[in-house]
């Protein structure tokens, strides 16, 4: 469960919550029963789960709260180097147009190829592909050359999704899928979930 909110909540708190629960599984689960000597494999196997299961839970807890500086002041205040990383990391590298009406007529006006991610807030493999495959300095330098849209589809059965199908002549769409357009808006290549950079790059510069 903790691994689909992930989508919706923030990484943070999933972190908390994960931890938690590693905890009460491994108070619960046998972390913290006594063995003895005769005690059978199952019982050192149980045993031996729980305690991982807090120690993990314990990190994710710890690391948490002190990131967050709910315990002592942020990492970052005397991290400097390693929050400047993240900042950075977490930061789009393309500049993504929202509405498909205007950047599909912006291209048109412009010539330009286009490019369009289709998204939805559950959909956990599109927020790996923005951050391994668009959140790579090449591919982004290569969508320079294009339009980039990013539009969401929540609903496989609402009117968006089938009025989007209809007019790219998709017969069926998952998430994520990425469209590549030549200027005159001609769909030139449909991408089917995900794909690394390389593949992304080498697609991408096909498309003139």
């Amino acid at each position: 469960a903790l691994y689909f909110l992930r989508a919706i909540i923030p990484t943070d708190i999933t972190a908390i919550l994960a931890g938690l629960l590693l905890l009460a599984f491994g108070v619960f689960g046998g972390g913290m029963d006594r063995l003895s000597y005769d005690s059978g494999f199952f019982l050192r196997l149980k045993k031996f789960l729980g305690v991982l299961a807090l120690l993990v839970g314990i990190y994710l807890l710890l690391g948490s709260l002190l990131s967050q500086g709910l315990i002592l002041p942020p990492a970052s205040e005397w991290l400097p180097a390693a929050g400047s990383a993240l900042t950075e990391s977490e930061t789009e590298l393309i500049d993504w147009e929202i509405d498909l009406e205007s950047g599909l007529a912006r291209a048109a006006d412009r010539g330009r190829p286009v490019l369009i991610d289709t998204w939805a807030t559950w959909c956990i493999n599109c927020r790996v592909l923005d951050k391994k495959t668009f959140g790579n300095r090449d591919v982004a330098d290569e969508a320079k050359r294009f339009v980039p849209i990013k539009v969401q589809l929540e609903k496989a059965q609402s009117q968006i999704t089938k009025d989007f199908m209809a007019r790219f002549g998709l017969k069926y769409i998952s998430l994520p899928t990425t469209l590549l357009l030549d200027p005159s808006g001609n769909v030139r290549d449909v991408i089917q979930g995900l794909v690394g950079p390389e593949d992304m790059l080498a697609r991408m510069r096909r498309v003139r």
